[in-house]
C-alpha cells in the first residue's frame, strides 16, 4: 500500500467521529488522530512504520487498538 492509501484507509476507519492521518516528510511513518464532535481529539496514536510491502490487513489490528482505546473512553464505535 502507497502512504496515501493508508492515510484513506485510517481515515475512513471511524466514523462518526474525525480522524486525521499525517504522513512524514519522508513517507516511511504515519500519525492519526480521532476528533469528537467538539473537535477534540480523543486518541492519538503513536507513529506507525510503513514498510515496503505494507498491506491492509496490517492495518486491522491497528484500527482494533485504536477503537477499543476509543470505547475504554466511553465513547461509542463499531
Amino acid at each position: 500500500m502507497e502512504p496515501k492509501e493508508i492515510k484513506q484507509k485510517l481515515e475512513s476507519s471511524f466514523s462518526p467521529y474525525r480522524c486525521v492521518a499525517e504522513i512524514s516528510e519522508f513517507e516511511d511513518r504515519i500519525q492519526f488522530r480521532v476528533f469528537n464532535e467538539n473537535n477534540e481529539t480523543i486518541i492519538t496514536s503513536p507513529e506507525i512504520k510503513i514498510y515496503e510491502d505494507f498491506h491492509v490487513s496490517s492495518l486491522i489490528p491497528i484500527i482494533k487498538k485504536a477503537k477499543d482505546e476509543i470505547k475504554k473512553k466511553n465513547y461509542v464505535i463499531d
